[in-house]
């Protein structure tokens, strides 16, 4: 059996209702939408198929089995003939698309079609929300889809602009309550420490960096960057990176996993040997998630009431 991907060419065309249509069907009995059925026709022109900036064909023994439409941040058109399906095509378009456009993060999925869900849940998207609205192309029916994005491509790290300091200090906030309500001392006085005049100036520096949902928008961690800290008596001469006031949103799970990754690799990007961060030396849950990521522990520092543990993780081999 072999499968091969290649754009889509005006030569097959017609040959795409005899896919679409009995696929199309699936999708929609899978939903309870069967009366939403509109042929290929019709679908294509009114939610511009034909537009789309990359448009693949899947061949399968010689023979067209799918097709695929996306852009470089949403996969939107996926089907493969029911005649085909269970042999690997719909994975070899996904996999083909997102090498061809490695940004893409999104794609929306009819609630209640598991087996798309499946499939795209195989290549790290997962579910971000459940909307509702009207189907594109279709208005007059009442519709509801999963929202699934890829992590990895669905986030980005910038250097945070002033309209963000007040997601800034919103993250801060619910992690200030979060710890209140458990009674936990940590964090206690915290804006006495980290006055909004400090972040700042970290912002006018470059040097607050924020985890961007592409999706929303939102600020979803942030942590001040620096490359000399006082706590590790380094004045800039020992090639590290240093990461303070780490912080991520719990309507996010898994953001700060990945800003602390991306704040990795922009050290590294930036020529640092490694990177450094200091936790509580009371907050063991926190020095086991360090330690799991790959940083050791180098000794302690002490900052007034602050009692911390430095770590350290090699970003060169």
């Amino acid at each position: 059996m072999s499968i091969t991907i290649h754009p889509l060419t005006p030569a097959d065309h017609p040959l795409l209702p005899a896919l679409h249509d009995p696929a199309r069907r699936q999708e929609l009995a899978l939903a309870h939408l069967d009366a939403a059925f509109k042929p290929f026709a019709e679908a294509a022109e009114a939610e511009g198929f034909y537009g789309y900036p990359h448009l693949d064909a899947a061949w399968l023994d010689g023979t067209l089995a799918g097709f695929s439409a996306y852009t470089d941040e949403e996969l939107a058109w996926v089907y493969v003939g029911p005649q085909f399906q269970r042999r690997g095509v719909g994975k070899a378009l996904v996999r083909h698309a997102l090498e061809t456009a490695p940004g893409i993060y999104y794609i929306e999925v009819l609630s209640g079609n598991a087996p798309a869900r499946s499939l795209y849940e195989s290549f790290g998207f997962r579910l971000r929300e459940v909307l509702h609205g009207r189907m594109p192309g279709n208005e007059s029916f009442a519709v509801t889809v999963d929202a699934l994005v890829r992590p990895e491509a669905g986030f980005c790290l910038e250097a945070a602009a002033p309209a963000d300091l007040p997601s800034v200090y919103a993250l801060i906030n619910a992690r200030l309550d979060w710890f209140k309500e458990r009674g936990s001392p940590q964090w206690s006085g915290y804006w006495d420490y980290f006055p909004e005049s400090y972040y700042e100036a970290a912002c006018r520096e470059g040097r607050l960096m924020v985890l961007r949902d592409r999706l929303t928008g939102k600020v979803s961690a942030a942590g001040v960057y620096a490359e000399a800290d006082g706590y590790w008596a380094d004045t800039g001469t020992e090639n590290a990176g240093y990461l303070h006031n780490f912080v991520s949103s719990f309507g996010f799970p898994g953001a700060g996993s990945l800003f602390l990754a991306r704040l990795e690799g922009y050290a590294r990007q930036r020529g640092r040997a490694r990177f450094r961060l200091d936790c509580g030396a009371q907050n063991e849950t926190l020095q086991t998630y360090y330690k799991s990521r790959g940083y050791r522990e180098m000794g302690r520092c002490a900052d007034g009431g602050y009692e911390g543990i430095r770590l350290e993780k090699p970003l060169i081999p």
